[in-house]
């Protein structure tokens, strides 16, 4: 199964839900070596201008999404105007997308399934 994780939160300051996202992304794969991951640390309209510098885990079934892009084509690709399929589109074939922001998207394959952490 391939597993997209948000960590649109963890570049700068790693508090709070960030820390949360980069401690499960670090956790994961060495729990979990059946399923693949790919981290996401733009996250729709989510775009931390350092976010190609984040300080994010390795491991060989994890991978990082868009960390090639430059921050001003990413900001433009994943902006609110765009539509929900191409947002789909742009997190790849994820069976399952795991959120960690106030941004979630809605699928319109019924094949995926979303989770969503909200921390009070």
């Amino acid at each position: 199964m391939k597993i997209a994780l948000d960590v649109s939160l963890v570049p700068g300051q790693r508090v709070g839900v960030g820390q949360y996202a980069y401690q499960l992304a670090r956790a994961l794969p060495r729990v979990d070596r059946v399923n693949s991951y790919v981290l996401y640390p733009v996250f729709y309209f989510i775009v931390n201008p350092a976010y190609h510098e984040a300080e994010l885990p390795v491991a060989a079934n994890m991978r990082v999404a868009h960390r090639h892009l430059s921050p001003r084509l990413v900001r433009y690709l994943w902006r609110r105007e765009r539509s929900e399929r191409f947002k789909e589109c742009l997190l790849g074939g994820a069976d399952v997308v795991h959120s960690t922001t106030f941004c979630a998207p809605r699928f319109r394959a019924r094949r995926r399934r979303l989770v969503v952490t909200v921390v009070k």
